[in-house]
């Protein structure tokens, strides 16, 4: 299903704008409130983008987790980011979660109507793989927390697809 997304300059896109056809695609989808997405995002950004150079990784930045006005859990949620009311408020979030981590992929951030949250049942986590416009894989959390061997296992699937196209 193609949901409305919006680039870091403001631009409407559908998702399967930022798809490439030509290679396996990552999305992942959290925000920066949820600690165990944040515990992998160094070695998201250093190690698993870097590695798997044939796979395309896109993140989306959705509705926090742990938003202090919603939910208020103080400096356990890792940073005190607010619900945001604003396209701009999502910005900024992505904009800080970006600098602090120094993430090198493709990042866009949900609507306001949280199109892709809800369609893709992405709050607090998700990541699917995509290929061939086919959705080949969806994470699954157990007690609040994702298991990154499974995205490992994945991720060399899809690279060992990259690699052995026709």
């Amino acid at each position: 299903i193609d949901v409305n997304i919006i680039s870091t300059q403001k631009d409407n896109l559908k998702l399967s704008n930022i798809l490439d056809k030509n290679k396996p695609n990552i999305i992942i989808s959290s925000s920066e409130t949820w600690q165990p997405f944040r515990a992998h995002l160094t070695l998201l950004n250093d190690y698993i983008i870097k590695k798997y150079i044939n796979i395309k990784f896109s993140f989306i930045y959705i509705s926090e987790a742990h938003a202090t006005d919603i939910w208020p859990i103080g400096l356990s949620a890792g940073v005190l980011n607010k619900k945001h009311v604003s396209i701009d408020d999502r910005l900024r979030c992505l904009d800080n979660m970006k600098a602090r981590y120094n993430l090198e992929c493709d990042c866009y951030i949900d609507t306001m109507y949280n199109e892709y949250r809800d369609t893709y049942s992405a709050w607090p986590f998700r990541i699917y793989a995509i290929h061939n416009n086919k959705i080949l894989y969806k994470s699954n959390m157990v007690n609040s927390e994702y298991n990154i061997d499974e995205l490992f296992k994945i991720l060399d699937d899809l690279n060992d697809l990259s690699i052995n196209k026709p």
